[in-house]
């Protein structure tokens, strides 16, 4: 049970497990019930240079340079939009489709009760943050029990010391307040984040 995609710019051989629920057509039983909703998540650090440039620095045993952006399902700042209903469980797929960044991801005021890891259930835990690798997927559920607003989804590299975010919105139908104040901060360098 799974795919495989060839990163065609670098020749690499990579396992993505949110594209695998796609071609998957019996229903295996889950250990929860349906959410209200099923949503997939894509984040990753994004570079301008072309991808011969980014291939001649990898083929020359290089680590490649700090990206200029991190993107949610291809778009830059608060330009991705998921939206919800108060009082409802969504499921978000969350994939790290980069290239070299860990990438922390959270929603501001929300958690996260993790269902699966990598096309696995697991044991259900809740987050506030979750810390995701290159090629790692994660579903979470979240419940929509928060005042009725727009919310941020921050994305930030991880484990480095010059940082580098993005934002989506978490909106909530039929309510017009807008995002109030700026994201959460990330964990940079902080280990500690990631265990708790």
């Amino acid at each position: 049970m799974g795919c495989m995609e060839l990163h065609v710019p670098f020749l690499l051989a990579r396992t993505p497990p949110t594209f695998c629920r796609i071609l998957n057509k019996p229903k295996i039983p889950v250990p929860f019930p349906d959410p209200a909703d099923d949503y997939t998540v894509l984040i990753g650090d994004w570079y301008k240079a072309n991808h011969t440039s980014l291939k001649a620095i990898l083929d020359r045993g290089k680590k490649l340079h700090f990206p200029d952006a991190i993107l949610i399902n291809g778009n830059g700042l608060n330009r991705a939009s998921f939206t919800v209903e108060q009082g409802k469980t969504y499921r978000f797929r969350i994939s790290n489709v980069g290239l070299q960044n860990s990438l922390n991801f959270r929603i501001q005021g929300q958690k996260m009760k993790l269902v699966e890891v990598d096309g696995t259930h697991t044991l259900q835990t809740t987050f506030s943050s979750l810390d995701v690798h290159v090629s790692q997927s994660y579903s979470v559920f979240v419940t929509t029990d928060q005042p009725a607003q727009d919310y941020h989804i921050v994305v930030t590299r991880h484990f480095t010391t010059q940082v580098l975010n993005t934002t989506a919105i978490l909106h909530y139908r039929n309510f017009a307040k807008t995002v109030y104040g700026p994201p959460t901060g990330g964990p940079t360098t902080k280990i500690d984040w990631s265990i708790n």
